[in-house]
């Protein structure tokens, strides 16, 4: 029977160990929520598991909808994902407790920005659905200056006040755009501290030498050159390196429009088959990684990618673990999206590895906002440009931006108070 089901799509019968697998089904009984499916894999030993078993069931389950309505499961607000937050869980007393692998708070500035392209590319992905929505043509928008723009503090957007000018329409301004400012006041200031510190930190040779004039010799004409000269050397420092911040931004931005821009050239059944090989290679990642009990930042910063880089050939989803451990586990699965913590929470030993909010840490937090700030723009974007927009899709739209601005708002309250040091 399967053979015949599937004899057009190229998908060979294989035996899966089902009592390993968990569905997930995740989302709320409002409007704005689609219908989230995941399909986990956990066994409490790895030598059991089922080699790339995630990415062959999720393919299969989603070629039955190519099969029956010619069309993917997004169509029916149904998103299907293969779920990598956990593969394998611990004993306690009987009690099945997830062994959640992916630990951001681990990582360091270095990961950080090698994952960052990736989490572009899920922005970019937004502001290009956003632009179909409107009919305008991809082609002809500067996606990468816009982007980048956004990113550095840019809101050319939220000030235009001609568009649908209505009191909704001023709350999402207000919304995106503070979402927006938070963020960069955060991400700026990293990019920043850690860009080229060596020459920004030089004193030119000429400020350090030390001069024999004395007290007579310092009129008050020498004592404003002076001033002026440093003044003038802070601002061309400031210059120099607000011009290296863009050029950083900048090219990340591209290397995830790259991305991006080949999974748009793909037919939405070349996308599913790419999507499964990659999650074929992030899943083998992921097995090797806890198999052989890695604490490697850089180890996990290759799964992290890999991860992301298949589900970035998705319609609709996150693309980050970190992202989907703080939305839909510890939000809406666990239920606590607008819980507060003290900030020796994260040093009991009971909770390593088993508690998200400890293992998501400052990047992953960083990535969480990142992406509601995609979904924030995409939306914030249809509503304002659009004159002709219905009413009940006005009314959608405006709740989309309130749910993904929430989103943002608790991932941003938890970054803000996470105990300190993190890695910076």
């Amino acid at each position: 029977m399967f053979n015949l089901i599937y004899r057009d799509f190229k998908l060979q019968h294989r035996k899966l160990t089902l009592d390993n697998y968990i569905l997930g089904i995740y989302g709320s009984n409002t409007i704005t929520s689609d219908i989230d499916v995941s399909i986990g894999y956990q066994a409490e030993h790895l030598e059991h598991y089922d080699n790339v078993g995630i990415a062959y069931f999720t393919l299969s389950i989603e070629k039955l909808f190519y099969i029956i309505i010619n069309s993917s499961s997004i169509k029916l607000d149904i998103e299907l994902y293969a779920d990598y937050t956990s593969l394998t869980y611990n004993n306690v007393n009987g009690n099945k407790k997830p062994y959640y692998y992916c630990n951001t708070s681990i990582l360091n500035y270095s990961n950080f920005i090698t994952i960052l392209p990736i989490v572009y590319g899920c922005i970019i992905r937004n502001y290009i659905t956003a632009l179909r929505t409107l009919d305008l043509a991809v082609n002809r928008e500067p996606i990468v200056e816009n982007i980048t723009k956004l990113f550095k503090g840019e809101y050319i957007w939220f000030n235009n006040n001609n568009n649908n000018n209505n009191n909704n329409n001023n709350n999402n301004n207000n919304k995106t755009a503070k979402a927006f400012k938070q963020f960069n006041k955060i991400f700026i200031s990293i990019i920043k501290n850690n860009i080229d510190q060596k020459t920004y930190n030089k004193t030119p040779r000429s400020f350090n030498k030390k001069t024999s004039l004395n007290k007579s010799s310092l009129n008050k004409s020498s004592l404003n050159k002076t001033s002026f000269n440093k003044s003038s050397l802070k601002s061309h420092k400031s210059h120099n390196l607000s011009k290296k911040v863009t050029s950083f931004i900048r090219t990340k931005i591209s290397i995830g429009n790259a991305l991006i821009t080949e999974y748009n050239k793909l037919t939405p059944e070349d996308k599913l088959d790419k999507y499964i090989t990659a999650s074929q290679i992030a899943e083998g990642n992921a097995h090797a990684y806890i198999a052989e009990g890695n604490s490697s930042e850089n180890a996990l910063t290759l799964v992290i990618y890999n991860i992301g880089n298949a589900l970035l050939y998705r319609e609709e989803s996150y693309v980050m673990p970190s992202t989907v451990m703080d939305v839909v586990i510890n939000g809406q699965k666990l239920k606590r999206a607008d819980d507060t913590y003290p900030e020796d929470y994260c040093t009991r030993v009971e909770l390593q590895n088993q508690d998200t909010h400890c293992l998501l840490g400052k990047y992953g937090y960083i990535f969480s906002m990142m992406e509601q700030l995609g979904y924030l723009f995409r939306y914030y974007l249809i509503i304002t440009e659009n004159n002709n927009i219905r009413l009940d899709t006005h009314k959608l739209i405006h709740l989309k931006i309130d749910k993904y601005y929430k989103r943002f708002e608790n991932a941003y309250r938890k970054y803000t108070h996470l105990p300190k040091p993190q890695k910076i």
